[in-house]
């Protein structure tokens, strides 16, 4: 009965062993696939030389710059920085 016991337990540990074996490599192989398809995308959408990321960064920018704006304009607050930064960051974007 001690004998079936100790075989018992040394096919559980295999077979455990096993399965830990598949899931490490398996997690492996899927953290590859997410790090090759996070530098395809940034390859293809997060390009500076495509028109349409361009356009959604200065839209954005633009959006953000007209917020902060009109937070400081309703707020009273007109900081000297925040209008250099939005005339800068509109100049800039502007060239695009």
């Amino acid at each position: 009965m001690n004998l079936t016991m100790n075989l018992n337990i040394e096919r559980s540990t295999k077979i455990n062993q096993t399965r830990i074996l598949r899931m490490t490599e398996r997690n492996k192989c899927i953290d590859r696939v997410k790090e090759e398809t996070k530098e395809q995308l940034l390859k293809t959408i997060v390009n500076p030389t495509n028109y349409m990321y361009k356009n959604a960064i200065k839209n954005l920018i633009i959006q953000v710059s007209k917020s902060i704006l009109l937070y400081k304009i309703f707020n009273g607050y007109w900081g000297n920085g925040i209008v250099y930064l939005l005339i800068f960051t509109y100049r800039v974007w502007s060239n695009y």
